[in-house]
């Protein structure tokens, strides 16, 4: 097994061996479903502090919110665990309990929280309308009804009877990607007979291109796509697709560059090989592994103190307070666009 490692490391870096826990993960972030209490957790300045909590879940019924500090779970201290044997003890049988020690942000006090673990669910997409009608979609990741459920948040904000969508902030800051024929999918719900992007396999069999089916595009309000370095994979073809479209800017820091397409192969019970089949080049034709996607609008870079307590936003206050969105917003409202593209239209 060690000599397989050293073999499929030297081949790339995404190819491995997946064991039974890599496989839940696998799962985890393809269906978007597990047994936890629903909290997202970092680490920070040597301690577990509440990123999120999915609203409704466990942890937010129990009054865990972002910044508060988590001591304990089940008796046991965290200074002295990894983020991943953390996750390993959060996660568990639907229904059964764990216990918390909490501090809360800002306080010093501790208190005992007993939770029930259930199903949760990480819904891949979050919408709402901002004032001044301008759409926010903010995609957080390639799942399985990924596609389906952007198609139904776009056609609910578009037939608003509050006012007519005028703007679309589409946000795919930390979106680490996923399925790539969910991110296919999604750059279909965008685009009508365009093309999306190409794959050039290990094997010239492997070789597809990929294109929008003819309708009625999506495109049809100015758009602002939102990007970080934590930007990568499905989530940059669809950066790709829509860069350079009319009436389209991408705004903030360069992608994470990965553009490798990877499949699964199983071995025996509970032991896959996860290979890179093939890479994908941008719609119109950049190779960006390794590279990433520069914006048409760049912006500084958050600190990353300050971004590891971010939340992810959910409603307009929160949405009030982000940067970058504030900085969509003057794009789209001020009818403003950049005097010309930072990336080359040729290659």
């Amino acid at each position: 097994m060690k000599a397989l490692k050293i073999l499929l490391h030297k081949l790339d870096a995404n190819s491995a061996i997946l064991d039974p826990q890599a496989l839940q993960e696998v799962k985890i972030s393809t269906s978007g479903r597990f047994g936890g209490v629903g909290m997202l957790v970092g680490s920070k300045d040597g301690k577990y502090v509440v990123i999120a909590c999915f609203e409704g879940s466990p942890a937010y019924r129990a009054g865990l919110r972002a910044g508060d500090s988590v001591i304990q779970i089940d008796g046991e201290p965290l200074n002295r665990l990894t983020l991943h044997e953390v996750l390993a003890k959060v996660r568990g049988r639907v229904g059964s309990r764990m216990t918390l020690v909490v501090r809360p942000r800002g306080g010093t006090a501790e208190r005992e929280i007993v939770l029930r673990r259930g199903v949760i669910r990480i819904p891949p997409v979050r919408y709402l309308v901002l004032d001044g009608g301008v759409g926010y979609l903010r995609i957080v990741s390639f799942q399985q009804n990924t596609a389906a459920e952007v198609a139904r948040a776009l056609r609910r904000m578009f037939q608003s009877d509050r006012m007519p969508l005028k703007g679309l902030i589409v946000d795919l800051r930390d979106n680490p990607g996923g399925l790539f024929e969910q991110g296919i999918a999604v750059a279909d719900v965008f685009l009508s007979s365009e093309p999306i992007t190409t794959v050039r396999g290990r094997h010239a069999s492997l070789n597809r291109e990929y294109a929008a089916s003819p309708k009625a595009t999506l495109l049809r309000v100015p758009t602002v796509v939102l990007i970080n370095h934590g930007t990568a994979s499905a989530a940059e073809i669809l950066v790709g697709a829509l860069q350079g479209k009319p009436g389209v800017w991408v705004m903030g820091e360069r992608s994470f560059g990965k553009a490798s397409v990877q499949g699964i192969y199983a071995v025996r019970k509970g032991i896959a090989l996860r290979l890179t089949t093939g890479y994908y080049f941008t719609a119109d034709g950049r190779n960006i592994d390794g590279a990433g996607i520069e914006p048409d609008i760049a912006l500084e870079q958050v600190p990353e103190s300050d971004a590891a307590l971010k939340p992810q936003p959910v409603s307009k206050s929160d949405l009030e307070k982000d940067r970058e969105v504030k900085g969509a917003l003057e794009y789209l409202v001020a009818d403003r666009s950049p005097a010309r593209p930072t990336f080359q239209t040729y290659y």
